[in-house]
């Protein structure tokens, strides 16, 4: 078989070290976790592991801090005595080392200090570059070199600590604002001393924790400093590439990889930290080649929603990397490398960039209090929650409170199972069921397979990565299942067919919007992406997700859009980085927003509404589109209700959600079956 990927799967040696090919999995979820919520440590270990067995060449835990002090870091609430090499918590980070390397990957364990913005608890205080108080009321001392000294001899100490444990190197994080970043970026280092000023006396303290670190690390092992091109701000005094590449040839050959990223954690989606689907794939290549190009003995990884071999391959081969890393993909497919080197990278689940999985901060400027959403502590606590985070839209077999595919309950009898509709949910159904030794039969009353999202992803650009998602699964169906597309099954050929497990798949319609005179005026949301619209101007009822992404997809096709909600908050049921990058692209379009409109009735082209204060006000347009929700499309299920059947209603037709909902209620259910 031919190597389609040459430069991607190409060998390289470092300290020693050969590695398999170009390809690592970065840090994803804190690695002390598994401290703090000791009940998810095993599939925390899994995560890496299925990297490594997936055919990574290095696989790095997420961050851990260099010290339990001025440098914590968020959840660290178990301290980590690293001078310890033996005993408990020496064995349970250990055992990352253990998990990673059994099946022939490098393994990295990533550490970090925030410097000014660490999670300190009392009776510390952070330390950063310049001194002041932090918007929390934190005071910020000013690093001198005494305390120089100290963190250098943290990184040191933990550099022995990994050795010991069986790390093959560490990646120490320096980007996404944290403490060498500080250092590094004129916006936060305004010192006067040989520590500030030009770029050389700001590198200075980033080279001696460097040097600290070899020292503790030894010889032959790999560090790999993962560092931000830039602050990503549209600031005077913000780290510039340029900055950034005059530092990387002052610490050149101190780091073994250049680990490209860009951003602040803080403001992770608006810096490029976490790129979105309105972001280009390889976001960080230009970046990362500009940084090779200054770099004589240091190599450069890149990372930046790479989703696919074909991009990582093409940023080797152009030389602006020697390395890709993989972030939130890991996540979607740790087989990402194996299905590359296989000839099956056609059947690689590849990341949408959805958010699900990490949601990120509260950065943009509309955002509330949590409370004021009316969230419950115990909603807060679990949305926020490390346990949360990692659950893919697209990769059932994610998530830490899962039980892992291999773990769940064995078939006791083999069911034959119908199967109703053919969108996402009806074939993850399907995969799973077939997967576990059923006879799957999928009716799919269009000719394609897909539902909904087929529709949304071939009329809107942005939406590709949602259309090869669909491709892989239906690839994967019918590689496993008998399929019949292009055919409605009534309720009568379905009780014929007298399946052991009959699966209802239809999906959702437009939510009717109680007594709201005229409402027969208004066209279903789903309706602008297969109608061309030739319209000037539009009128959405709704404002969530829908409504938003809609009024975009149709404001770049010319229309001039304005959003009509109930509410006095936009995509409320949105959070972080997903929310910021959806209002971000809105604002830039010039999207229209009227607040607490409360719809008295609708004639063809106008919405009359009632505001506070009994204030009435008309609303025209030349289409009215209706956005105020979904509910399930049942009927077919109704109809069967008595039929006798063993029968289950999935993704929408059971509750109208998100992408993520249909594929992992639909793996629930057929794991569920014939157990």
């Amino acid at each position: 078989m031919e190597n389609q990927y040459p430069h991607l799967l190409n060998p390289l040696v470092i300290r020693g070290h050969t590695l398999r090919n170009r390809i690592e999995f970065g840090p994803t979820l804190f690695a002390h976790a598994i401290f703090t919520i000791p009940e998810i440590r095993e599939n925390v270990y899994r995560m890496v592991e299925d990297r490594a067995k997936g055919g990574a060449a290095i696989v790095s835990t997420g961050e851990i801090c260099v010290n339990f002090e001025e440098g914590i870091a968020a959840f660290a609430d178990h301290p980590v005595d690293y001078s310890e090499t033996s005993g408990e918590d020496f064995e349970i980070l250990a055992e990352y080392a253990r998990r990673i390397k059994k099946h022939g990957a490098a393994a990295l364990i990533e550490v970090c200090h925030e410097g000014a913005y660490a999670n300190v608890k009392p009776p510390y205080s952070p330390w950063g570059p310049d001194a002041f108080i932090r918007e929390d009321g934190q005071n910020v001392h000013s690093f001198d070199r005494k305390m120089m000294r100290k963190v250098c001899r943290d990184f040191r100490l933990f550099g022995s600590f990994a050795a010991a444990a069986g790390f093959d190197g560490v990646l120490l994080h320096g980007g996404h604002g944290f403490l060498l970043q500080q250092f590094v970026s004129p916006r936060t280092n305004h010192r006067t001393d040989r520590y500030g000023g030009s770029v050389k006396n700001r590198s200075r303290f980033p080279a001696m924790i460097l040097k600290a670190l070899r020292k503790g690390l030894g010889p032959d092992k790999i560090i790999e400093l993962r560092f931000s091109a830039t602050d990503g701000l549209n600031e005077p005094d913000a780290l510039t590439i340029e900055d950034t590449m005059a530092f990387a040839r002052e610490i050149d050959g101190l780091a073994d990889i250049f680990h490209v990223s860009n951003g602040l954690k803080s403001r992770g989606n608006s810096t490029g930290t976490f790129s979105s689907h309105y972001d280009p794939h390889g976001l960080n290549a230009d970046y990362a080649a500009k940084i090779r190009s200054v770099l004589k003995h240091t190599l450069v990884s890149v990372i930046g929603g790479i989703n696919s071999p074909e991009l990582g391959e093409e940023i080797i081969s152009a030389g602006k990397a020697d390395l890709i890393a993989l972030g939130r993909q890991g996540f979607a497919d740790p087989d990402f490398v194996s299905k590359t080197a296989c000839g099956q990278a056609d059947l690689i689940r590849r990341c949408v960039r959805c958010f699900h999985c990490y949601p990120g901060a509260a950065e943009h400027p509309s955002d509330v209090d949590w409370n004021e959403r009316g969230l419950t502590p115990d909603v807060i606590s679990r949305i926020l929650s490390p346990a949360s985070m990692g659950i893919c839209s697209l990769n059932p077999d994610s998530g830490f409170g899962r039980v892992p595919y291999d773990h769940l309950p064995p078939v006791l009898k083999k069911n034959r199972i119908l199967i109703i509709g053919g969108g996402p949910a009806g074939m993850q159904a399907a995969i799973t069921s077939s997967k576990r030794g059923h006879e799957v039969t999928l009716i799919e009353k269009q000719e394609k397979l897909g539902g909904t999202v087929r529709l949304f992803a071939e009329a809107d650009t942005l939406k590709k990565d949602y259309l090869d998602f669909l491709a892989v699964l239906e690839k994967e169906t019918r590689a496993s299942s008998r399929v019949i597309t292009g055919f409605a099954a009534s309720a009568e050929w379905i009780s014929d067919f007298a399946a052991d497990v009959t699966l209802i798949a239809t999906g959702s319609r437009c939510m009717d919007p109680d007594r709201l005179a005229g409402a027969e005026n208004l066209t279903d949301i789903r309706s602008a992406y297969s109608d061309k619209p030739s319209c000037k101007s539009v009128l959405i009822l709704g404002g969530g997700l829908s409504a938003c992404e809609t009024a975009v997809f149709l404001a770049d096709r010319g229309c001039r859009v304005t959003l009509l909600l109930r509410s006095r908050y936009l995509a409320r049921d949105l959070f972080g980085s997903e929310r910021n990058a959806l209002l971000t692209q809105m604002e830039k379009r010039n999207i229209g927003l009227v607040f607490e409109a409360h719809f008295r009735a609708v004639d063809p082209g106008t919405v009359h509404c009632v505001f506070p204060g009994d204030i009435e006000q008309a609303f025209h347009a030349d289409i009215l589109y209706n956005a105020m929700g979904s509910r399930p499309e049942d009927s077919l299920y109704r109809d069967l209700i008595l039929s006798g059947l063993k029968l289950y209603t999935i993704g929408d037709s059971s509750r109208p959600s998100g992408i993520a909902d249909a594929i992992h209620g639909a793996y629930a259910r057929a794991v569920s079956i014939g157990v």
